[in-house]
């Protein structure tokens, strides 16, 4: 496999998770990042980290094998516009911008190698639910370049296209809803006299944990839930609260939602 040498196009929260996964995980050396961006103080924590940053997309891309499109979807198209004749041979795009198709990419660059991910912001701590995927024939190389450079920052699928949208709201938005939920599970016991700091931490530990038990056990959630829930005791009543509320209808409802946003941003 051919040392990488990563550029990513937009230095925002993404990129940055990104960037500090692939340095500590060691695929990606330092010095062979580059972040570019219009907003010099998104460099600054790049730069702490040993990468080189520029204003200039054409100087990352001139300087880069394996180019992440890190910007706003607005901007995909006319960023490839502008740095279309700068790639060097052979090198691989991969779009992390929600709801961009990897045809309307190949509109602009027909003749590169484009590849479309959704990964989530727990790639910062090696966790991220990536899925990936091209309409391009990859050879095996690139194919397990990208397979390992994803893998260092967590779990990574290869999937269908017509199913980016539903992941995106699953996957890429799914952090922030569990966020919410960790958090309304703290408040809660805050209500019921718990400290602030230790309602957070037991709350976030839970949640890891449970999911943690579900990858490993392997079972069905309802399975796992009925195996907490005795009779007449407090989980059950907490179920019951979680039903009259709407709980599962409201997440369900937050999935669809965020599915048909991104499919709205391909339009």
């Amino acid at each position: 496999m051919k040392m990488l040498k990563v550029a990513f196009l937009g230095s925002g929260n993404m990129a940055m998770a990104l960037a500090k996964g692939f340095i500590s995980s060691k695929m990606v050396l330092p010095e062979n990042i580059w972040a570019s961006g219009p907003h010099k103080r998104n460099h600054v924590e790049f730069e702490k980290l040993g990468c080189k940053t520029t204003i200039n997309n054409i100087e990352a891309v001139k300087n880069s094998n394996t180019i992440f499109l890190s910007v706003k979807p607005k901007f995909i198209e006319p960023v490839l516009q502008e740095i279309k004749n700068s790639i060097i041979t052979d090198s691989l795009i991969i779009s992390i911008a929600t709801g961009i198709k990897t045809d309307t990419m190949h509109k602009i660059i027909p003749n590169e190698k484009v590849i479309r991910a959704m990964p989530n912001i727990c790639a910062l701590n090696h966790l991220s639910t990536t899925a990936i995927c091209t309409a391009q024939k990859i050879n095996q190389d690139e194919m397990e370049a990208i397979t390992k450079l994803f893998d260092s920052v967590g779990y990574t699928e290869f999937v269908d296209e017509d199913k980016m949208d539903v992941i995106t709201a699953l996957c890429g938005s799914g952090p922030a809803f569990v966020f919410t939920i960790i958090e309304a599970m703290a408040d809660g016991a805050v209500r019921m006299g718990l400290s602030r700091e230790s309602a957070i931490k037991m709350s976030a530990n839970t949640v890891y944990g449970a999911a943690k038990t579900l990858m490993i056990n392997g079972k069905h959630p309802a399975v796992l839930r009925d195996s907490v829930c005795s009779p007449a005791g407090t989980s059950i009543e907490g179920l019951k609260a979680l039903e009259e509320h709407n709980l599962r209808n409201t997440l369900m409802c937050a999935i669809e939602i965020a599915t048909k946003r991104a499919s709205d941003l391909s339009k």
